[in-house]
């Protein structure tokens, strides 16, 4: 073979027949490629090949030569096969300086060399189109975990949220009876003003056709008020529960101010069987903004207590009515089914006269 390569498809034939038998078998694979004659189509090994090995060109190179491309295909192998794809500085310039030792012995131009030598680092490509995939897979990773995040905490919470009604479904309401403390003092029993009192309320009762009525005692502090109540309720409560199968309550409400009647909300929930997830969520808004907790809490507790056939709440020790009027069972109203408030107080100035399904007794 001689003459100029041309990248001819006879280049590539005159150059497979002037190698031995045994260079044809050994390098077979480069001699493949090599033998279209489009040096394009070359990779490193055909090259490095060519030049040191082959019968042709490598058995006719000086020593100096074959040194100089020799080195160039270490570095070449060096970087090719480096584990960590990455290489320090000072790795970087002794490579580079190799290499332009052996490309101004050879005689090539080495200003690129020169240009190469001053970068820090070698985008592609091919590179900038896996960053830029990475860029875009990480974002897309970023926002799937976002969103599983998301969709955990609203997994978690609708399983507390099923757990909570599935305590409140299967809780299994009974009659009970919440009275307030027995006072230190010696109570005298007035069964008269019992009797009395309870008659006005089953008469109330009677004609209240399925909606709420409301008695009020009113008086002077220290007037007994709240002890008739007291042995009112008690009786109510026996009598009722003695005398039919149906489910009754009584429970007292501290009424004095809003903050206590949203105490004795959350614990006559406790009572009617509402879940303890609701009623730790709104103890907890309790402290804040107690009127909000009482309207939540009389819906809760409206559902239950229409599984009552009878009941009775009393909202002890009122100061001032109109200010916790709104947060008791209206009367005439349907919503918390049949059934009886009363009201001690010291405010008589609010009290409905001759209102429909409601008694007023003033307590001397």
């Amino acid at each position: 073979m001689g003459g100029e390569w041309q990248d001819t498809v006879q280049n590539g034939h005159d150059f497979f027949k002037t190698e031995g038998e045994k260079s044809q078998t050994k390098n077979k694979r480069s001699l493949a490629t090599i033998q279209n004659g489009n040096t394009a189509e070359w990779d490193c090994s055909c090259l490095f090949f060519a030049i040191l090995s082959s019968d042709s060109i490598g058995t006719n190179l000086s020593p100096a030569i074959e040194n100089d491309v020799d080195d160039l295909r270490q570095v070449r192998n060096d970087i090719a096969h480096n584990c960590e794809a990455k290489l320090t500085d000072a790795e970087f310039q002794g490579y580079i300086a190799r290499i332009l030792h052996s490309f101004t012995s050879l005689g090539p131009p080495v200003k690129d060399i020169e240009d190469v030598r001053k970068q820090t680092s070698f985008p592609t490509p091919e590179s900038q189109s896996l960053e830029s995939l990475f860029d875009s897979l990480e974002r897309e990773w970023k926002r799937t975990r976002g969103d599983l995040e998301k969709t955990q905490t609203k997994l978690q919470c609708k399983e507390e949220e099923v757990k909570a009604l599935t305590e409140e479904i299967e809780s299994k309401v009974k009659p009970f009876c919440i009275l307030p403390c027995e006072p230190a003092h010696e109570v005298i029993r007035r069964s008269n003003d019992i009797t009395r009192l309870k008659k006005k309320m089953k008469d109330l009762e009677d004609g209240s056709h399925q909606v709420v009525s409301t008695i009020y005692i009113s008086g002077t502090p220290g007037s007994g008020k709240s002890q008739l109540a007291r042995q009112v309720r008690q009786e109510f409560f026996c009598t009722r529960s003695r005398d039919t199968d149906d489910l009754v309550f009584v429970a007292t409400l501290n009424a004095a101010s809003v903050e206590t009647l949203a105490d004795s909300y959350i614990t006559l929930g406790k009572y009617l069987g509402i879940s303890e997830h609701s009623l730790t969520s709104l103890e907890t808004d309790k402290s804040e903004n107690p009127r909000e907790t009482i309207q939540h809490l009389k819906i809760l507790i409206a559902t239950k207590i229409r599984k009552f056939s009878k009941w009775l709440l009393i909202a002890d020790n009122v100061v001032e009515l109109k200010a916790i009027r709104s947060f008791l069972p209206q009367t005439a109203s349907t919503e918390w089914g049949h059934g009886q408030v009363l009201i001690t107080t010291q405010d008589s100035s609010t009290i409905p006269c001759n209102a429909p399904h409601t008694y007023h007794e003033e307590w001397r």
